[in-house]
C-alpha cells in the first residue's frame, strides 16, 4: 500500500506492508474485538466494501475518521451504503442517529457506527453528560 495523496507529503512516498481483513482474523482472535478504529486518510472508500462480509458478521462498533477532501461524495455513498446494508447505524458524537442523507449534508468529521442501539450510559458518554468518577 502506498499514500494515497501526494499532497499530504509534499511529493513524498512511503511502502508499507497490508494485509486483508480475512488474514489478520485467521492470524488473530478477533472474536471479542471492542472497537475497529479507521482513520486512514480517504481509504475508507476501499477498506469499507472490503471488510463488510466480515464487520456483518462480527459486528464490532466501529470509529469511522471522514476524509471528505480526499473521497468524492460517490465514494463515500458507496461507504454508508455497505454500513447501512449490513444493518449498521450511524452515531455522531452526540448520539444521534444520522441517515445517510444527513449525513452528507452536514459532512462530519468522524462518526460512530454501531449494529445495536446506543445504552442509557453509552448515551451519557457520548452527549458529556457522564459522571466524573472519583
Amino acid at each position: 500500500s502506498t499514500m494515497l495523496v501526494d499532497g499530504l507529503t509534499g511529493g513524498w512516498r512511503d511502502t508499507v506492508s497490508a494485509i486483508t481483513i480475512e488474514t489478520l482474523a485467521h492470524t488473530a482472535d478477533l472474536g471479542d474485538c471492542a472497537l475497529v478504529k479507521i482513520d486512514i486518510e480517504g481509504g475508507e472508500k476501499d477498506l469499507i466494501p472490503a471488510m463488510s462480509a466480515w464487520l456483518d458478521a462480527h459486528r464490532p462498533p466501529v470509529y469511522l475518521s471522514l476524509h471528505w477532501h480526499l473521497v468524492s461524495d460517490y465514494d463515500m455513498i458507496g461507504v454508508f451504503g455497505k454500513i447501512f446494508s449490513a444493518g449498521g447505524r450511524l452515531v455522531s458524537v452526540t448520539g444521534e442517529f444520522l441517515g445517510g442523507d444527513f449525513v452528507m449534508a452536514t459532512k462530519p468529521d468522524a462518526v460512530l457506527c454501531l449494529w445495536r442501539p446506543l445504552t442509557e450510559t453509552e448515551k451519557e458518554v457520548l452527549s458529556g453528560q457522564a459522571a466524573d468518577p472519583e
